[in-house]
């Protein structure tokens, strides 16, 4: 029997955080203490010596009022905690609490799991029969052990028509969904074949080790040398990190990764001990990828070729994944982005294997993204012209003028300066110059025409648990224009259901459908936003409506963390609380003020 819940199922989500108290949770972490209606504890993510960090028992939430100035409800905390992503949290928290998440929501993919799992099966079978001679001279002959062949179960696809869709057949799977993993095509007399063949074959898996498409090398000199399995639905090319499985554990050890674009890359590193190493199969990083990482580290290193031809991939490459990182770069969740450039000609698996002591060095003393990214613009211009210098300051100016550090942009500006070797103030000009060209490219923000400035421009939300940011991120997947993410601080959702929704949204790729990209855990709740966006009233659909909505989120999130203040003890550190007092009274103030010209209360 389902229970409904304000005109929805209760999803596993609810059930959990109902049958969770999060004091509990964060007393596995941490050493909690009372602090009046709340409770405090030495922040888990900076280091203090005086508390700052405080849970909500009432609320479920968790706020640090130090250095981080990150927070969130039970979910967040233990990925924050355990350096895991979304899905996984949810299930060591199931398993907490109870719930089974099968039970609630199956697996609409399981055949293509069952059928991948099979496949990775039949082609290691296929390896150890003397067709699969030749794909082990190939392994023998690239320097991979048996540790490393185990480990990544390399396989091998016999020649022939339908080998693999024979086997699959008689396991009891269909032709439709064999053609559905990608292991199978139809051909023009409806027969249909085996995808793969005469190929060492390599297993992609989720970062839960399940077998989700394959990677296959030829074993002569044809080309292509490398096919993948076809879009599918379970396997995405942008979305996967080829080695995420066992590199996990290195990842969170090290506190760092090391993303490659090749398979072999990867194998070579871990088998030479390298553990947190995994490939992004050739493509720029996506927000997807960069999702999986982020979880378990701030700390990315990119490794790339360093010739002429590939250092300018490697900035084409650069400013794709700079698009994906720039809401993150120099924020309070810091992530650190640096890249170690190959000898010209090489690849890490050549460089592993021939020079082993110095890929240890350039991983060791990786260069900042920006200072590459600087040096690879500068190298572009004749920068002996001042029309040179004015391109290198326009296209680096988004970089510097962005970072909310003001120390790192202090660092980069003289680096910069002296790089063109010119006075620092006429670089702080020419940087403000340009960010200001670029600000009056932008459209202002529209008045409707005849719009009633005392009514709201949203429908009447009712402030009760949740809706507020349920209704507003509705708003933006019914807009959907992208600019307008830019207006919502994913912060000020308490929810990590939304959080985790914006975050997919605001960095979905143009030919991408949100929905085909929404994991199980999510699913309901997307549904759930969909279903509310017949409450949204056509003159609810604007920039204005949305700031409005903004506000409101806003203050919400300011008067919560205000009441946590004052209802804590007076033990919190006297500085960080004062300047935390007047930071928010001055915030609300404003915000009362700009919704007074709305009559919003």
């Amino acid at each position: 029997m389902s229970v409904k819940f304000k005109g929805r199922n209760l999803e596993s989500i609810d059930l959990i955080k109902q049958k969770l108290d999060i004091i509990d949770i964060a007393s596995d972490y941490l050493k909690l203490t009372k602090a009046g209606s709340n409770h405090k504890a030495l922040c888990p993510f900076h280091t203090e010596k005086t508390p700052s960090f405080i849970v909500n028992p009432e609320r479920q939430t968790w706020h640090c009022f130090g250095a981080c100035g990150v927070g969130g409800d039970v979910i967040e905390l233990v990925i924050k905690i355990e350096k895991i992503n979304f899905a996984e949290a949810l299930k060591m928290l199931a398993q907490r609490a109870g719930v089974q998440l099968n039970n609630i929501s199956s697996d609409k993919n399981s055949r293509l799991y069952d059928i991948n799992l099979e496949a990775c099966i039949f082609f290691k079978t296929q390896l150890e029969l003397p067709e699969g001679n030749k794909a082990k001279e190939y392994i023998d002959k690239r320097g991979l052990n048996d540790e490393a062949s185990e480990i990544f179960e390399f396989g091998f696809s016999p020649y022939g028509n339908s080998a693999l869709v024979d086997k699959l057949t008689s396991l009891g799977f269909k032709e439709p969904e064999i053609i559905q993993s990608g292991l199978a095509i139809k051909r023009d007399n409806n027969q249909i074949r085996d995808f793969f063949y005469g190929r060492l074959m390599i297993p992609i898996k989720n970062s839960t080790g399940k077998v989700i498409g394959f990677g296959a090398r030829v074993l002569d000199d044809s080309n292509p040398k490398y096919i993948n399995t076809p879009t599918t639905p379970v396997f995405d090319k942008k979305s996967v990190l080829f080695g995420l499985s066992v590199a996990s554990k290195g990842i969170r050890d090290n506190d760092s990764v090391v993303v490659v674009e090749g398979y072999l890359d990867v194998i070579t590193a871990h088998q030479f001990g390298f553990k947190n190493v995994v490939a992004s199969m050739g493509t720029a990083l996506t927000a997807n990828q960069v999702s999986s990482l982020k979880s378990r580290t701030n700390n990315f290193i990119l490794a790339m070729d360093s010739d002429s031809a590939g250092r300018e991939a490697v900035l084409r490459s650069l400013r794709n994944t700079y698009r994906v990182f720039e809401r993150q770069l120099g924020q309070k969740s810091e992530v650190n982005l640096s890249v170690v450039l190959m000898p010209s000609g090489k690849d890490p698996d050549t460089q592993i294997r021939n020079n082993l002591s110095e890929w240890k060095k350039t991983i060791a003393n990786p260069v900042p993204f920006v200072q590459f990214v600087i040096d690879s613009i500068i190298e572009k211009y004749d920068i002996n012209s001042s029309s040179g210098k004015g391109q290198v300051v326009g296209e680096i100016a988004p970089l510097i003028t962005h970072m909310v550090n003001p120390f790192e942009q202090d660092h980069y500006i003289d680096l910069l300066s002296g790089k063109l070797g010119v006075k620092r103030e006429t670089v702080e000009s020419a940087l403000a110059k340009s960010m200001a060209g670029s600000a009056r490219k932008r459209p202002a923000l529209k008045k409707l025409a005849n719009q009633n400035k005392d009514k709201p421009l949203y429908s009447d939300v009712t402030l009760k648990e949740n809706w507020l940011e349920d209704y507003t991120m509705s708003v933006l997947l019914k807009m959907q224009e992208k600019t307008n993410s830019d207006m919502i601080n994913s912060d000020y959702f308490r929810r990590t259901e939304n959080r985790e929704i914006y975050s997919l949204w605001r960095d979905l790729n143009e030919t991408d459908k949100l929905g085909d990209i929404m994991s199980v855990q999510l699913e309901g709740h997307y549904k759930y936003l969909l279903s509310i966006q017949g409450n949204i009233p056509a003159s609810g659909l604007n920039k204005e409506a949305l700031l409005q909505l903004s506000d409101r989120l806003e203050y919400r999130h300011l008067q919560h963390l205000q009441r946590d203040i004052l209802s804590s003890s007076e033990d919190i550190p006297s500085r960080e609380i004062e300047d935390s007092v007047i930071k928010l009274n001055e915030r609300i103030k404003q915000i009362d003020e700009r919704n007074n010209s709305y009559n919003i209360k």
